[in-house]
């Protein structure tokens, strides 16, 4: 067992040192040297518990397969608890049961997400509505409509969705906000919503908070929460959110929200404003959502870029095309863009850019860190 060559002449001075020789060429001593039984080719096999089927199965199998036995060498390649070569101490035996293969949990990635209950994957880009432009908006490209919680708003879009055929509805994904209303309240707000968009399931129904409400997160959210959570058992909505006012709001909601919330009733979106964030507060938002797999989306109107370039977003040199650079800016981080009726941008134009996250670029997501 272990390097042949230390056997014979005391030392292990091979180029290629064996798997079990942990003393490279020509490194000099140490106290003693681990060599692996027969079986067994590397530390990982010792950790992990190879099963008695797989040392039975192995061409240099040993006998007896109840054990694993580890034998220390010194530098003398004689082995330690013996003198002279001759073993006057028992060498340590470790029993290895047959470890059972406990399931692993799969890991969800960012490319793996979908709208709770839909199919489609999320859209990038997003429009804030009024209730002078949902029709153009409803019969454009845009797939991901914001009625912002106004009740006006919400019955045009009903009748605009209600005008449109079965197979084009279905790529569109509504969302609406409730204002942190009393718990006893969002339950009979969810469902006046509901009959004004269409009597048909809100694809995401947001929990607003204000500034306002800041100080009330802590006591409100668990049961604001569950009766949020009551709405999506009655159908009256497939998923919730939360809409926040500042990052200072949505440092504080969403991990309140997180915490109240399991795998399938945590807050599907989070959409926050984007203008006054720095680079900084955007990794911040972007590893705290990423952490709970919580899509970021910003309200951010394409009038405020000379704004988002102070905050390193766009740079000086890009505002021949400040448009589609902030469009590409939301695409390479995973973040869906709201637009508003202030911006003035052809519908016609958002073809491309309403199509899904390319995979590899929500993949990116996995290697952002909150800033310290």
């Amino acid at each position: 067992m272990g390097c042949k060559y230390r056997q014979r002449t005391g030392a292990c001075c091979c180029p290629n040192p064996p798997i079990g020789c942990r003393e490279p060429a020509n490194s000099g001593s140490s106290d003693f040297k681990i060599s692996f039984p027969q079986g067994v080719n590397s530390y990982r096999d010792l950790r992990q518990g190879k099963s008695a089927s797989d040392m039975a199965s192995s061409p240099n199998a040993p006998s007896s397969t109840s054990d694993l036995e580890v034998t220390l060498y010194n530098d003398n390649g004689i082995p330690v608890g013996t003198s002279g070569g001759k073993q006057d101490t028992q060498v340590t035996r470790q029993p290895v049961a047959d470890a059972p293969q406990l399931p692993i949990p799969p890991r969800a990635t960012p490319k793996e997400w979908r709208l709770a209950g839909l199919s489609k994957p999320f859209p990038t880009v997003g429009w804030v509505c009024t209730s002078n432009d949902v029709n153009s908006v409803v019969s454009s490209d845009v797939q991901l409509l914001d009625a912002g919680g106004d009740a006006t708003t919400e019955e045009a879009m009903g009748r605009a969705l209600s005008a449109i055929s079965d197979a084009e509805r279905a790529q569109k994904t509504v969302v609406t906000a409730i204002g942190a209303l009393p718990s006893d309240a969002i339950e009979s707000a969810c469902a006046a919503a509901f009959e004004r968009l269409g009597g048909k399931p809100i694809d995401i129904v947001s929990l607003s908070w204000e500034e306002a409400d800041l100080e009330s997160v802590d006591t409100e959210m668990a049961a604001a929460w569950q009766a949020m959570m009551s709405c999506v058992q009655k159908g009256l909505a497939r998923s919730v959110g939360l809409r926040c006012s500042s990052l200072d709001v949505a440092l504080k909601a969403l991990p309140a929200a997180l915490s109240c919330a399991d795998r399938e009733t945590r807050p599907l979106l989070l959409q926050v404003p984007l203008t006054p964030l720095s680079r900084k507060q955007q990794r911040l938002l972007l590893g705290m959502c990423n952490r709970g797999r919580v899509q970021l989306s910003a309200l951010a109107p394409l009038s405020c870029v000379e704004q988002l370039a102070g905050c390193d977003v766009v740079k000086a040199s890009d505002k021949a095309a400040l448009q589609e650079v902030l469009l590409g800016w939301s695409v390479g981080r995973g973040v869906a863009v709201f637009l508003s009726a202030s911006d003035d941008f052809d519908l016609s134009r958002l073809g491309s850019a309403v199509q899904p996250i390319a995979s590899d670029l929500r993949a990116s997501l996995d290697n952002l860190a909150p800033a310290s």
